[in-house]
């Protein structure tokens, strides 16, 4: 239904593009459609699975892991060359999806942004009590992941030098597996899924990013750094982001190197506020709509008129 849903509604009046927003949502653009044909690539998804499969410790799963990696490659690659236009979210995913045989020039850079009005909210100071938030899709697999090597060990060794540090876990489709992890480590808090994070933010010391894996940006860190939350985060947090370690975020190698700067953290103010406010300042400058959504307005813009993509 959805297929001939989209074909109907493209025909019913001469649209002058058609954007399909995720990967997933290719297939719905007609191939005989003649306008601009535009693609969001959220992730670049193969990418996500090949570092799932190296990231993997299980033979096994590895290797159904590699199969899926090469399954999601082959046909990124073929969606991306049916548009015109392909918006991936950094850099590196731009590489990426060059890198399947999109065409020559297509691909642009669309950014992730912040929820609306995390900028516009007053400054926060630093808490007094220790503790600290992660909040994500808990179902996703690189947050999953990432969160049983931190309560198995980064967490523990810095509860072992601060033992009243707290860590609240906030996000929805949670596995059983970590839920019983989360339930029987001590001082963790499992939140659940919240509509509101605005008390977790004012309550948090700092927001840790503990993923591993994955592709493109992490919304939550953009979240967390636009309400002025310090973030502490292995180097994927990072990635696409242009955030400069050490002044806009605090990053750490491995387990080890997360409990050091989280014990940094929670013990001096003056850099809990210079990273506060240099992580909204590089959100101000890069990841507002005016600025991240400018290639996105020049490519529909030049649609106005009888412009037609040249399909040859």
């Amino acid at each position: 239904p959805m297929f001939r849903l989209a074909a109907e509604e493209l025909a019913s009046e001469p649209f002058d593009a058609a954007f399909a927003d995720g990967w997933l949502m290719a297939q719905y653009v007609p191939a005989g459609y003649r306008g601009l044909r535009v693609l969001h690539e959220h992730n670049a998804e193969h990418l996500m699975w090949q570092r799932q499969a190296e990231l993997e410790t299980s033979f096994g799963r590895r290797a159904v892991l590699r199969l899926e990696h090469m399954r999601v490659r082959n046909y990124e690659s073929a969606i991306v060359r049916r548009f015109d236009v392909v918006f991936a979210v950094s850099q590196d995913d731009r590489v990426a999806l060059e890198g399947l045989g999109a065409r020559s020039g297509s691909v642009g850079l669309l950014p992730n942004i912040p929820q609306e009005g995390l900028l516009d909210r007053p400054q926060l100071q630093p808490p007094g009590e220790p503790t600290l938030l992660f909040l994500g899709t808990l179902g996703w697999p690189p947050n999953a992941e990432g969160l049983r090597r931190f309560l198995r060990s980064g967490f523990p060794l810095l509860r072992s030098r601060r033992p009243d540090v707290r860590l609240v876990v906030a996000g929805a489709g949670t596995p059983r597996w970590l839920d019983r992890l989360i339930s029987k480590t001590p001082g963790v808090e499992f939140a659940g899924a919240v509509l509101d994070p605005e008390p977790l933010y004012r309550r948090a010391r700092a927001f840790v990013d503990v993923g591993v894996g994955g592709s493109g940006t992490r919304v939550k860190v953009l979240n967390a750094m636009a309400r002025g939350l310090p973030v502490v985060s292995l180097p994927w947090g990072l990635e696409g982001l242009g955030a400069v370690p050490g002044e806009h975020a605090l990053v750490a190698e491995d387990q080890r190197g997360l409990a050091d700067l989280l014990g940094q953290i929670l013990e001096n103010d003056a850099r809990w506020l210079r990273l506060s406010e240099a992580g909204r300042t590089l959100v101000r400058e890069r990841y507002v709509p005016e600025i991240a959504f400018a290639e996105l307005d020049a490519a529909l813009g030049a649609t106005s008129g009888d412009l037609t993509p040249d399909r040859d």
